[in-house]
């Protein structure tokens, strides 16, 4: 794995700071594997494979922010926009199409399974494709009063993916989506602070469904109350909150395994705490 980074920032003379970054990866990969699935008390199915990867990575963000003057105070406002890309090529090799071989159990469990020719592979078995995010993001801290503060942000996110994973498309197509988020701070003294916050919850998934593509896009909002303190002259900060989420097409396991990839259904959860 190879990765390299950079980040430029600048001070404006006005108190406005300006950060760009951008980071890079790398990853080439050749890995065998033996999974041994007990048939019996004496002997087991070995799924041996040799699964070859490449995947590259790149992620960039630029952002400014700054105090402004609104109504005679002072507030603060945060600018920027990031871009990520990966692009991702596996290549899965194996004895014949079932991938299995029946073998004594001693022997896998000791390592003595002999490995056999892996010269199989087609298109269940092998992964091409690419992912890209695009998004636009601001968020602002108003002073309301001299100890009250709301925050208010949104961000906007378009997201882009094509290929093919193990003979399902690996298609991803949102555009515009928009997550906003808000919340009041308020202080009760210079150590102590009572705060609110509210947030809409999306997240593009690269899971296989059981429907064969992916799974939807993780959705859903959550809420926060709590307080928040420093104590022993700011050496320790102690924390209490309670909170609500709600979310929508959380990944679960279904126990199946298609071409070797684990199938995943939509479920919808909600926590509390």
């Amino acid at each position: 794995t190879q990765r390299a980074f950079a980040e430029l920032t600048h001070a404006f003379d006005n108190g406005w700071s300006s950060t760009l970054t951008v980071a890079g990866m790398k990853q080439d990969s050749d890995t065998k594997m033996l999974y041994a699935i007990p048939a019996t008390a004496e002997e087991a199915y070995a799924y041996i494979n040799r699964t070859t990867s490449k995947e590259e990575q790149i992620t960039a963000e630029a952002k400014l922010s700054g105090p402004f003057a609104l109504f005679g105070r002072q507030h603060e406002l945060t600018l920027g926009a990031n871009y990520g890309r990966t692009h991702h090529d596996e290549v899965g090799h194996y004895r014949d199409s079932s991938g299995n071989q029946m073998v004594s159990l001693a022997d896998a469990l000791s390592g003595n399974v002999v490995q056999p020719p892996l010269n199989y592979t087609d298109d269940l078995n092998t992964q091409l494709f690419t992912d890209r995010q695009k998004s636009l993001f601001a968020g602002a801290r108003f002073s309301v009063v001299d100890d009250l503060h709301w925050i208010a942000g949104a961000r906007m996110l378009s997201a882009d993916g094509d290929g093919a994973g193990y003979g399902s498309p690996h298609d991803t197509r949102v555009h515009g989506k928009v997550t906003p988020y808000t919340g009041l701070v308020y202080d009760l003294t210079p150590q102590w602070s009572l705060y609110t916050s509210w947030t809409k919850i999306f997240k593009p998934q690269y899971l296989r469904s059981t429907g064969g593509g992916l799974l939807l896009p993780l959705e859903g909002k959550s809420l926060e109350v709590g307080i928040k303190g420093l104590v022993l002259d700011e050496r320790l900060t102690l924390t209490a909150a309670a909170f609500k989420t709600d979310q929508q097409n959380v990944a679960e396991l279904t126990g199946e395994i298609v071409g070797g990839q684990y199938l995943y259904r939509g479920t919808n959860l909600k926590s509390r705490g």
